[in-house]
């Protein structure tokens, strides 16, 4: 199925781009769309892919979900139709499969072109085309927009049975794995106390170097031999990027016991891993078996660094 996989990346754009030139194309609408500026994180993972926010769901290309979520995908040109993951029983003839397996041998993966972070009004068509999941349609709306065709994450996250979560304070919507802290987000700070931490604060901002370059690094902040906080500011743009700076041995290995008595060893990375499946286990019960790796582990997931960059920042006269 991997060649499958080959031949829409290669054949998506031109299918889309060359749909409206047909005597029965769809018609064409303004659409008030934004750009990249929505966070979407998949069993942990950023999306890297260009992510489209429209009426209040955000969205990724059919090629970036068949990605995300490791699904092949082909295109019915009969039907007008994609199929992520399994194909409906009896609906493509074997020849037609066959067909595109030849077919992707030859083709070559044009990628995705990273768009302008932003609101913009852009020309698309709404319900151009339909999608399948493992052979169930998506019954959210498609957005055939630029050659790419863009469906929603809540639908798919719908038909492959995946929570969802979205997270205010950072604007990111977490699919699949959501951390405990987002699950359970503890109790804010009052006014108060918040005033006589400003005033302890000790807090200050320098150049970041590297591959962070042009960002501003906090340092003096709690967590900082554990968590690198940057941020950006443009205008009234607030960009913020945090990074797990522990040294830790991924490869360690390390020997527990379950539920049953039975011991076994796993690698320090192989157990943080496991740590994301907060829907399958509690906090508690991570805690009873890991101990420090747990909580150490935790501090930084349950990290809110935005409210740190925003009350320094306000500290400096530098957000209202």
């Amino acid at each position: 199925m991997k060649a499958m996989r080959k031949v829409i990346s290669g054949l998506l754009a031109a299918t889309l781009l060359l749909a409206p030139v047909s005597a029965f194309a769809a018609e064409n609408v303004k659409l008030n769309v934004n750009f990249n500026e929505a966070r979407v994180k998949v069993n942990g993972k950023l999306v890297q892919s260009n992510v489209l926010l429209y009426k209040y769901k955000v969205y990724a290309t059919v090629e970036g979900m068949a990605n995300l979520f490791q699904l092949d995908y082909l295109y019915d040109e009969d039907s007008t139709s994609f199929y992520l993951g399994m194909l409906p029983a009896g609906a493509i003839s074997d020849e037609v499969i066959e067909a595109w397996d030849s077919l992707g041998k030859e083709a070559k993966k044009t990628g995705e072109l990273g768009e302008v972070a932003g609101d913009r009004s852009v020309t698309g068509i709404v319900n151009e085309y339909k999608v399948s999941i493992h052979a169930i349609p998506i019954e959210d709306d498609t957005l055939s927009i630029g050659g790419n065709l863009y469906v929603s994450f809540q639908a798919v996250a719908d038909i492959l049975g995946l929570k969802m979560k979205y997270d205010k304070a950072t604007n990111t919507t977490y699919v699949g794995s959501i951390p405990d802290s987002i699950l359970n987000p503890p109790k804010k700070d009052s006014a108060k106390s918040k005033t006589a931490q400003n005033k302890k604060s000790k807090m200050y901002d320098v150049a970041a170097s590297g591959d962070m370059k042009g960002w501003r690094l906090l340092k003096g902040h709690p967590n900082e031999k554990s968590i690198a906080v940057y941020y950006k500011q443009d205008g009234s743009m607030l960009q913020m990027e945090f990074k797990d700076i522990r040294k830790v041995d991924l490869k360690r290995k390390v020997q527990w016991v379950d539920d049953n008595g039975y011991k076994h060893t796993n690698t320090v990375g192989e157990i943080y891993h496991l740590f994301t499946l907060s829907n399958e286990y509690t906090s508690d019960w991570f805690s009873s078996k890991f101990g420090k790796l747990y909580t150490d582990w935790m501090m930084v997931q349950a990290f809110h660094g935005e409210n740190l960059v925003e009350d320094y920042l306000r500290s400096k006269g530098k957000l209202k």
